[in-house]
């Protein structure tokens, strides 16, 4: 089997450079770079290394937005992504590493897989601050709505020239992002960003004291469970030894991390809000622009 993997491998890319086996996979280097073969599908090992994680509908690696405003663009794209099904991503990028923002775009997109499996409805706004760089990448299946035109347009008249007011790249963003919301779904009216979004400021504290509390309550909850798992035990009889060592075939050191993980798991969704791409894919539409 191996054998005639390795026979495809060859006449698809030539003579592999080196080649090792390992947990049934393949894995071989090739025109400098590295790529793995495993469960009848091949990857280059560095293209995983070059995109940021998908954390959230905002990614800000650049880090050039604030708390609110993040929140802010979060909320008006899931509101959309569940009124219409489409995903937009915000990412703002620390470098495209040497490649063009296009090249860059339509990678990431293909990466993280925006928009659904067979609608192909994703929209990246991509912004890379320290090369000047701005492209909104359009999925194949919204470029007959989204329109090359109409993403240069947006970047032109909208993005840019915030952009070039003393790199105000709140309002830039969050002016693109709302165009791009009305193209996308013009019955739907999106509020208006040209200021910036103040009436987050006390919303997102609110939201994070919810989600502590929460957090704190649920542990409360667990602690409580155990110690009156702990008395009905004593009362029956039992020994404290017998319940440290066995309790329904679990230790309690084992039930304690169950419950550290419960806990960890409620908090990490806050934090990332469950986000992911639908299986999306992208064929190079959209616009790019500089300033």
């Amino acid at each position: 089997m191996r054998i005639g993997v390795f026979l495809c491998l060859f006449c698809l890319l030539g003579i592999p450079n080196s080649t090792s086996y390992a947990d049934d996979a393949i894995t071989f280097r090739h025109g400098g770079e590295t790529f793995s073969l495993r469960d009848g599908r091949l990857q280059n090992i560095q293209e995983r290394s070059r995109y940021p994680t998908l954390s959230g509908r905002v990614v800000d690696q650049a880090n050039i937005l604030s708390a609110n405003t993040e929140a802010f663009l979060t909320q008006q794209l899931q509101a959309h992504e569940v009124a219409t099904g489409n995903q937009l991503v915000v990412v703002t990028l620390n470098s495209l590493q040497g490649r063009t923002i296009e090249e860059y775009g339509v990678g990431l997109g293909r990466h993280w897989g925006i928009g659904q499996a067979g609608e192909d409805n994703g929209v990246l706004l991509i912004v890379a601050p320290h090369e000047r760089w701005v492209r909104i990448e359009v999925g194949y299946g919204l470029e007959g709505v989204l329109t090359d035109a109409r993403a240069h347009k947006i970047i032109q008249q909208a993005i840019l020239p915030r952009f070039r007011q003393k790199k105000n790249y709140t309002l830039g963003i969050t002016r693109g992002v709302d165009l791009i919301l009305k193209t996308l779904d013009p019955q739907k009216s999106h509020r208006s960003v040209e200021k910036k979004p103040e009436g987050l400021k006390w919303s997102v504290p609110l939201i994070m004291l919810i989600h502590s509390l929460l957090v704190i309550v649920l542990a409360i909850v667990l602690m409580v469970r155990h110690v009156l798992r702990l008395d009905r035990h004593l009362k029956a009889g039992g020994s404290f030894e017998d319940e440290i060592s066995r309790h329904d075939g679990k230790s309690l050191a084992d039930d304690r991390d169950s419950t550290l993980e419960k806990i960890l798991t409620v908090a990490s969704l806050g934090r990332t809000g469950g986000f992911k791409g639908g299986g999306g894919s992208f064929g190079g539409g959209g616009a790019s622009g500089s300033w």
